[in-house]
């Protein structure tokens, strides 16, 4: 054993999201201290999840920010119908006429202007369902972060504990071949046995003991992997508690209903589809842009010199009803129906490649139940030789103890490494139907 020491006015909103983003990932930061307290001994599954999903990890922090950009596009949009006032002030000096009532000379005025855009014929709530749709799709994305994470977790969690098993075997092997070794080397110093063997002894010892330093620095290697996953640098655990597995009880519905409840459900796919959705928003808020527009505009005003056709007080209705279409409004038209051509494309892309996921992942499940069901047999067996050679070496009987220790030790890591791999399937397959990994820790479920 081995110890650790331990993108006029889009471009602005695009603008504004990155630096809301980018202040917000900095606060985030800024704020998450290292941590004080020690991991557990032993390091549990459930702690180290809870560990690599907090809100200050950076894949989830990026999650994040993609959601403060959102409710940006969503603030922008919703400015179509703001409240516009301004003061204007303004000082000047004149030369009356003669024949003028007024003869100073201060000409000062102060104005108060209000404008507010009353209807734009479905642009702005256009663009404000499309905002929402893009909050809704980060969101959604944020959760498939999250989750995908604990499956990430779960996966080093395994490969840290099967590394500790795969150090357990070798080392056994390594303790064996040594035996033969010292015991062929007393043979051949009686000349009893000749070099060849003698050679071929230590080779296959200096071959165990090259295997048992590489799972060695596995165990660390893993280690420090795992630490990285769980948002705990350099924090690498001495020991883990192995997790209970139900992955036996469950049942496995047929591949066609499954890829249609991962279709359905599946939050990768949901979460494109809100933006393919809000991406055809957008294209037509911007093919509305040539409609008219109904506006209000109020001004109130206070004048140094009185003349006749000076108002204290204005209000009128527009109606601005565009004539043509203008290279500006094209090119925005033809950029947004690419975004929305692109995002269609890639909500295509991606239910094709989880179709061909839930089939590999589908026919794993089953390959690595009929593995286990080999595997079991084999560890009863192993078993069985194990109790028959320590029994033999006990009456001091010529036994194999050695290599019944070995091969129990190899078939319990094969054993356990496709529990593990079982486990890792079901989780993948709970995240492409959209259902929590974490159920398979959480709340027993036996069925899908």
């Amino acid at each position: 054993m081995f110890f650790f020491n331990p993108h006029h006015s889009r471009n602005l909103a695009h603008g504004l999201a990155g630096l809301l983003a980018t202040a917000c990932l900095s606060i985030a930061i800024a704020n998450s201290e290292p941590a004080i307290d020690p991991l557990p001994v032993p390091l549990t599954l459930g702690f180290a999840i809870a560990a690599g999903t907090g809100s200050t990890h950076p894949a989830l922090l990026a999650a994040q920010a993609e959601e403060h950009v959102a409710e940006a596009e969503l603030e922008d949009a919703e400015s179509g119908y703001a409240l516009e006032s301004s003061v204007r002030l303004t000082a000047g000096w004149v030369q009356p006429n003669e024949l003028a009532l007024d003869q100073t000379h201060d000409d000062h005025s102060a104005h108060l202007n209000v404008r507010k855009v009353l209807y734009d014929f479905g642009v702005t709530g256009k663009k404000v369902s499309a905002a929402e749709g893009l909050i809704t799709a980060s969101k959604l994305e944020y959760e498939y972060t999250r989750q995908s994470q604990v499956v990430d977790i779960t996966r080093h969690f395994f490969d840290v504990l099967l590394a500790d098993l795969k150090y357990t075997w070798d080392n056994e092997s390594m303790a064996m071949h040594y035996v033969q070794y010292d015991r062929i080397r007393e043979r051949h110093g009686l000349q009893q046995v000749s070099d060849v063997e003698l050679l071929q002894s230590e080779n296959a010892y200096q071959s165990a003991l090259s295997q048992r330093r590489a799972s060695e620095n596995m165990q660390r290697t893993s280690r420090a992997l795992l630490a990285v996953a769980i948002d705990r640098p350099g924090e690498l655990s001495i020991d883990l508690a192995r997790p209970r597995l139900a992955t036996a009880k469950l049942e496995l519905n047929e591949l066609d209903d499954l890829v249609a409840e991962a279709i359905r459900n599946n939050l990768e796919i949901q979460s494109s589809r809100h933006r393919e959705n809000a991406a055809r928003l957008e294209l037509n808020a911007a093919q509305k842009r040539i409609r008219p527009t109904l506006d209000a505009t109020v001004q109130l005003s206070q004048y140094t010199r009185l003349t006749p056709n000076r108002d204290d007080a204005r209000a009128r209705l527009n109606l601005v009803i565009p004539l043509n279409e203008n290279g500006i409004q094209r090119s925005d038209i033809a950029e947004k129906r690419a975004e929305w051509l692109q995002t269609s494309a890639h909500l295509m892309q991606l239910e094709t490649r989880l179709r061909n996921e839930v089939a590999q992942v589908w026919q794993s499940i089953l390959q690595l139940r009929i593995r286990q069901q080999e595997l079991e047999v084999a560890a009863a067996r192993a078993e069985l030789e194990l109790d028959r050679a320590r029994g033999e070496y006990e009456l001091e009987i010529k036994t194999h103890l050695g290599d019944a220790m070995v091969n129990t030790s190899k078939v319990f890591y094969q054993k356990t490494k496709t529990d593990y791999e079982l486990t890792l399937a079901w989780m993948q397959l709970y995240l492409m139907i959209g259902k929590n990994p974490e159920y398979l820790f959480t709340r027993g479920e036996t069925s899908l």
